[in-house]
């Protein structure tokens, strides 16, 4: 009984270690860009803009908002908020999802790092439309990761 209970134990804390320290970069995704910051940026939002119903609903300059409000000086850092309505709608029609309105809209983050270099982070809509069943789960990963991913082809 003694080692049974010892392996429960052992195994729960194994199971927390790993979600402490690898889930969180499961979670976000970064990649380096091969173009400049502001080329980054134009080129999302074109990505965005010709995909269909997809479209770009608002973009933040974030350095500029942090250091405009006497907080200090960031590198920088562009958020670029976009939304597919039809994909929105499928999932917000139903009371019980209301609450994943605060994933939406998506944000694909675009900054550069004290290496000078552009960086572009997002979520893993996949992984976390994993997490769902139903409309939630089709449309996160089956629609929206897959779109998600065209949007960051720099090419």
């Amino acid at each position: 009984m003694g080692l049974l209970l010892l392996g429960c134990i052992v195994g729960a804390v194994l199971v927390m270690a790993f979600i402490y320290l690898v889930v969180p970069r499961l979670m976000f995704q970064e990649v380096r860009s091969p173009l400049g910051f502001a080329e980054t940026v134009e080129k999302i939002q074109r990505n965005i803009a010709s995909a269909g119903a997809w479209g770009v609903v608002g973009v933040t300059e974030f350095s500029q908002s942090i250091e405009k409000h006497g907080a200090g000086s960031i590198a920088p850092m562009t958020l670029i908020k976009f939304c597919h309505p039809h994909y929105a709608y499928s999932i917000l029609r139903h009371d019980e999802h209301k609450l994943l309105s605060a994933l939406m809209p998506c944000t694909i983050s675009v900054y550069q790092k004290g290496d000078g270099v552009t960086y572009i982070s997002r979520m893993n809509i996949g992984l976390m439309g994993r997490m769902f069943r139903g409309i939630v789960k089709e449309t996160m990963v089956g629609k929206v990761a897959k779109d998600d991913v065209r949007f960051l082809d720099l090419g």
